[in-house]
């Protein structure tokens, strides 16, 4: 053991007791600096950058120290045999005498004046800024000789009275030597241990974290991205129960797990992240904690949503409507009611979902879109794909567009036909109510309502790029609107006679600044996916994160 170690010494005078003490200290590298108080933050810095094991000071000096690093600091303890020796050093001196310090000089100092029987007054104190005022007052009362520490010492000097440090001998400093390779004996064995722990942990993920009650980090080990912990992940909202999230990084999905911990010092919690597999490469992954906005004020809606309700303990579900009804939101509320928020819902083109792949085991639910796409030999392998994962607990929920023709491949699946929402007049003024509201809480937009004129064009309107053009036109008129409330002028221009035969009109991606359009044209294609994001970002030509980043200009 070669301990690396600074003596930092308040008097010159010990400087040479450790060092005819050297040879004793065969286990210690020690080099020594002299500094008293804050004259002393010097040498600290030095030790701190030569990467000192330990430091070994005394008193107030050892006190500063402790309060201004991490490195372990031992205080070098004033003993009995010390006081003693400055004790008889006084016999000599005439008048009356007094030992001044704080409680680790005067503890010893007083027993020992008292079992020698000496005339020597002990006073004691709580503060450094106390010394001046004492020694003043003693020696008006006539003190002429005052014993103690460094700051004593000066201070008697300064105010024109005789003075004995009291110095810290053989004894003393092989007890601080002694107490230092205890300690740094100690501390080695525990970065020994947590090593070998934090080494345990890296095997069971990618990146570990260790917060404490407080949310405050503790240690870490392993790759953490920075977008775990930005604006919307502070660290204490991971510390009230097991938990699951998702979190993007540029090298694609990352899974965040918390688990609380307990322990005889205290509660924490560890956060596990650990990379998705990239493969199938255009799955998306999502953690629905709360049940999404589903309308249905329609009497085609709420059939659909009294047969979920009815059939929510089977496993296997075929959503079938065009683009833009809903299919998504359905897949979400089904997962939310049969996995209640646990878990994660993974979104995958169907085309992907045939080619075997390794699933995490915190997915809950598959949800495979574009169903129509596939041939009949693909339907064949993902129904038998299907089956495996029904068979290990999994819900599996199948998207499918106009032109679907293999129903009977997939007998067992509860069959949802969803409602254009030109069969939905019923639902559309609330369905547009609820994207106002949300653009103003996003946004800060001036509007709050719809007003009737404007609900009374929404509703006359066909639809046919049913939710996703509502979503659109409702974005463009609130974000162009001025008052308080969208009048019917203010979405006439969204859905003019060109947009009934086609559904979003170019001329109105395009319209405004170049930010404007970038942002324009990346809510369309958002849309055009149905939300999923690793599908948008891939068409764009752009990374998740960057389109995580993109949306939130």
């Amino acid at each position: 053991m070669n301990i690396k170690s600074y003596w930092i010494t308040p008097y010159p005078a010990m400087k040479t007791v450790i060092q005819s003490h050297l040879n004793s200290m065969p286990e210690m590298n020690v080099e020594i600096r002299e500094g008293n108080l804050g004259d002393a933050l010097s040498a600290l810095k030095e030790a701190e950058v030569a990467g000192a094991d330990v430091i070994v000071s005394r008193g107030g000096t050892a006190k500063l120290l402790k309060s201004q690093t991490s490195i372990p600091v031992i205080d070098i303890h004033i003993s009995g045999y010390d006081v003693l020796r400055a004790v008889t050093v006084a016999e000599g001196y005439p008048g009356k005498k007094a030992i001044v310090g704080f409680s680790s000089i005067t503890g010893g100092a007083r027993i020992i004046v008292d079992l020698l029987g000496l005339d020597i007054e002990v006073h004691t104190l709580e503060h450094e800024s106390e010394v001046a005022e004492l020694i003043s007052r003693l020696k008006e009362q006539g003190t002429r000789l005052v014993m103690g520490d460094v700051v004593t010492v000066n201070t008697s000097t300064t105010l024109g009275l005789e003075s004995i440090l009291i110095q810290s001998g053989a004894e003393s400093i092989m007890d601080a030597y002694e107490r230092a390779k205890n300690v740094h004996g100690l501390l080695s064995g525990m970065k020994r241990e947590l090593a070998m722990l934090q080494s345990a942990l890296a095997d069971q993920a990618d990146g570990v974290v260790l917060l404490d009650e407080k949310g405050k980090q503790i240690w870490s080990v392993g790759q953490v991205p920075d977008s775990a912990f930005g604006e919307g992940h502070p660290f204490g909202t991971w510390t009230s129960s097991k938990t699951v999230r998702m979190t993007e990084t540029e090298s694609g999905h990352m899974k965040v797990t918390s688990k609380p911990i307990q322990s005889q010092v205290g509660s924490g919690t560890l956060l596990l992240f650990e990379r998705l597999n990239p493969n199938p490469t255009q799955a998306d992954y999502r953690i629905v904690a709360h049940p999404p906005v589903i309308v249905a004020e329609s009497i085609a809606m709420q059939q659909v949503m009294a047969e979920i309700d009815e059939q929510i303990g089977k496993g296997l579900w075929l959503l079938h409507g065009e683009r833009g009804t809903g299919r998504s939101a359905l897949a979400a509320h089904i997962h939310h009611l049969r996995q209640q928020g646990e878990g994660l819902l993974m979104t995958v083109p169907a085309g992907e979902a045939v080619i075997p792949h390794h699933l995490d085991r915190d997915i809950r639910t598959v949800y495979l879109t574009g169903l129509e796409t596939l041939t009949a030999e693909e339907h064949a392998l993902l129904a038998g794909r299907a089956d495996e994962w029904l068979g290990s607990g999994l819900t599996v929920i199948l998207a499918a567009g106009p032109g679907f023709r293999f129903r009977s491949v997939y007998g067992g699946a509860v069959c949802l036909n969803l409602p254009p929402l030109r069969e939905r007049k019923e639902d559309i003024r609330a369905l547009a109510a609820w994207h106002v509201s949300r653009i103003h809480q996003d946004e800060g937009s001036p509007v709050v309502r719809i007003g009737e004129d404007a609900a009374e064009r929404l509703a006359s309107y066909p639809w046919p790029g049913n939710g996703i053009e509502l979503t659109d036109v409702i974005q463009k008129a609130v974000r162009q609107a001025e008052g308080a409330v969208l009048s019917s002028a203010g979405v006439e221009s969204w859905i003019s006679p060109q947009s009934e035969s086609q559904n979003i009109p170019p001329a109105n991606v395009m319209a405004g600044t170049l930010e404007e359009i970038e942002r324009n044209i990346i809510e369309q294609v958002l849309r055009e996916e149905e939300g999923n994001q690793t599908k948008a970002a891939k068409r764009l030509g752009i990374n998740r994160t960057t389109l995580w980043r993109k949306l939130r200009l």
